[in-house]
Order: structure tokens, then C-alpha cells, then sequence
């Protein structure tokens, strides 16, 4: 299906992190308490005047990631900062949570996927706030995009549900709460679901002529145009002169006249068209 153009959010763009040397036994780990990230990517080129003419080369994309974020004690911010003594590889995916599609029955998120090195981490704060990590990630290659779903304890860390003020046993007990419904919540307010009634139908034309072995295709519309339910069916008078279909596709059977009534099915309203039946013409 194609995608709806949309803007993109930046508070909808998050990092996930892992140790390459764990993807077996290790998922994606959400780095809490993200204030920015950002992907740069780039590609010099040089050109060089010849006796046959200039020519230019464009050398390798570069890529650098970097990501800031109030310093914390979780395991893979520790993991971060290791890396930077030890040199250690690490996975990284740079995901928008507002450019999604669901496959396989899963939602699945517009991802850039890397691999690199941190090769700068720093730690900044003053006494009235958090301290601030940021950090540099050297991407060796070039990233990949594609996308990746989200697991439901990764979403709990960066979405939380609405919670009652009842005992919550886990991330996911609401503690007794209940979503506010905007389609049903709030004084005076309109449903969307509320049912549009048909207050009439047409047809055209009201009269016409068809040959016997041929078809005509009469048309009905429903008032008004935003009523729920549109359906309607096609009745022929007498069959024995003249045929019709649920589509409104009428065909002449045998020289006479029939009336066609359309009715719907919400209020029973009706509208009838004439069809006189004619003998065959003949060519020669």
C-alpha cells in the first residue's frame, strides 16, 4: 500500500543500541531519557582537469551518529561508555515511531540500521538539572534502512499507558483507568458513528427504450450522499418484457413495457423508470 505523504516528528525519532557481540542472546535496548539523535550522512568529491577533459570521483559515504541524552544507570548506557575504552561494536537503529506499516499482522517502524564505534562520550551538567550525555557514534559502512517492529516492554518505555489511581500490578495494568473515547467523551459532541438516514432515491432516466436482446443500464442515487447505508435493489414489473440485474443493467425480452422500481433498503424509499421493449432491428 502506498504511504500517505505526511510530516515526520522529531519527538517520534528514537536510538536503539546493542553490543554486536550479543544480537544472539540480547534485544535492542531503548537508551532512556532521549533528548535529541541525529544521522549525518555525506560523500566527498574531487575533480581533476585532464588533457582530455575534467573528471570527478566521489569517495564513499561517510556516517556519524550522534545522540544525547540525560545520563542514566541503565545497562546499555553503561555498555555505551565502555565502549569507548574498549572499542566494541555496536548495532544501532535510528527509528521513527510516526512512519509505520503493519506487516504480517505486526506494525512495523521506518528504521536506518548501522553498526559502529563510540568514539566520543561525553557527560556535562549543572547542579540544578540532570547531567547530559552525548555521544558520537563512528557508523563503519554504510547505514541501511528498512523496518523493524517494536516489542511491547521497548514501547512501554517510551509510551506510557493511562493509569487509575487502583493498585497497578505491572506496566501494562491500567490500576482500573479507562481511555478517554474522543468519539463518545465530552458535552454535546457529534459521534462519527452515528447513522446518516436515506430521505430518498432517483432514477435515470424515468423513461427510456431498450430492443428486445439488448441492455441498458439505468442509474440511481441515494439521498443524501453521506448516508450510511447506500444499497438498494432493481425490480422488474414483468419480467416476460423485460429483465433486470442488481446492478440496474436492464435487458429487453419481449416487445411491451415494464416498469423498473428501485427501492432501498434503509427506508424503503422508491423511484420507477418505464421501459418500453421494441422489436429487434434488422440489418441487411
Amino acid at each position: 500500500m502506498t504511504e500517505e505523504l505526511k510530516q515526520l516528528g522529531g519527538k517520534d525519532l528514537i536510538i536503539l543500541a546493542r553490543p554486536y557481540a550479543k544480537r544472539a542472546t540480547m534485544k535492542a535496548q531503548y537508551v532512556p531519557w532521549q533528548k535529541s539523535g541525529e544521522l549525518d550522512m555525506s560523500a566527498d568529491s574531487d575533480t581533476e582537469t585532464t588533457k582530455d577533459g575534467s573528471t570527478t570521483t566521489k569517495s564513499p559515504v561517510t556516517a556519524e551518529l550522534t545522540l544525547e541524552f540525560n545520563n542514566n544507570n541503565s545497562g546499555i548506557a553503561d555498555d555505551l561508555q565502555d565502549a569507548v575504552i574498549n572499542g566494541e561494536l555496536f548495532e544501532f537503529w535510528l527509528l521513527s515511531r510516526d512512519r509505520k506499516k503493519t506487516a504480517d499482522g505486526k506494525d512495523t517502524y521506518f528504521s536506518w540500521y548501522m553498526r559502529g564505534y563510540n568514539t566520543e562520550d561525553d557527560v556535562s551538567g549543572d547542579a540544578d538539572a540532570a547531567a547530559t550525555r552525548s555521544i558520537t557514534i563512528t557508523v563503519d559502512g554504510t547505514p541501511k534502512k528498512g523496518w523493524t517492529p517494536l516489542d511491547q516492554e521497548t514501547q512501554s518505555l517510551i509510551d506510557y499507558i493511562f493509569a487509575g489511581t487502583d493498585v497497578a500490578a505491572s506496566e501494562t495494568d491500567k490500576g482500573g483507568g479507562i481511555d478517554y473515547d474522543s468519539t463518545v467523551d465530552g458535552a454535546n459532541r457529534v459521534s462519527s458513528s452515528e447513522e446518516i438516514a436515506v430521505n430518498g432515491v432517483s432514477i435515470t432516466p424515468t423513461s427510456t427504450d431498450v430492443e428486445v436482446g439488448k441492455a441498458i443500464k439505468l442509474t440511481s442515487t441515494v439521498s443524501p450522499a453521506n448516508a450510511t447505508n447506500k444499497k438498494v435493489t432493481y425490480k422488474s414489473s414483468d419480467t416476460a418484457k423485460a429483465s433486470v440485474t442488481s446492478d440496474g443493467t436492464v435487458t429487453g425480452v419481449a416487445e411491451g413495457t415494464a416498469e423498473i422500481t428501485v427501492t432501498t433498503d434503509d427506508g424503503g424509499k422508491t423511484a420507477k423508470s418505464t421501459v418500453t421493449v421494441k422489436k429487434a432491428s434488422t440489418t441487411k
